[in-house]
């Protein structure tokens, strides 16, 4: 019971830390947005997703920021066996999910 009520309150201390929103770089005269470590992040300022997305920037195609802010993520550009494009989502920078990864 003990380590039930443990484990309770340790997941409603997480919950607001999983909740914030990623921030993403944006330049002043650009019209995309970046990951931190991303070579055209420089001289750049942190914005949340959703902001950059509201003021219509768009995902750096060489960073692969989410590309929504709930962070579904982009679609994968890997291929099946029949040659047709991967419909699962990734947020993972190379652009493609956990099986073409």
């Amino acid at each position: 019971m003990k380590l039930r009520i443990f484990f309770m309150v340790a997941m409603i201390a997480i919950l607001p830390a999983l909740a914030k929103a990623q921030k993403v770089m944006v330049n002043k005269n650009g019209n995309k947005y970046h990951l931190q470590d991303c070579r055209y992040a420089k001289d750049a300022t942190a914005v949340d997703v959703q902001d950059a997305l509201k003021n219509s920037y768009v995902p750096c195609e060489v960073c692969k920021p989410p590309a929504k802010a709930n962070g579904a993520g982009v679609q994968c550009k890997g291929k099946n066996k029949d040659g047709a494009r991967c419909s699962r989502k990734t947020t993972n920078r190379s652009g493609l999910c956990w099986q073409h990864g």
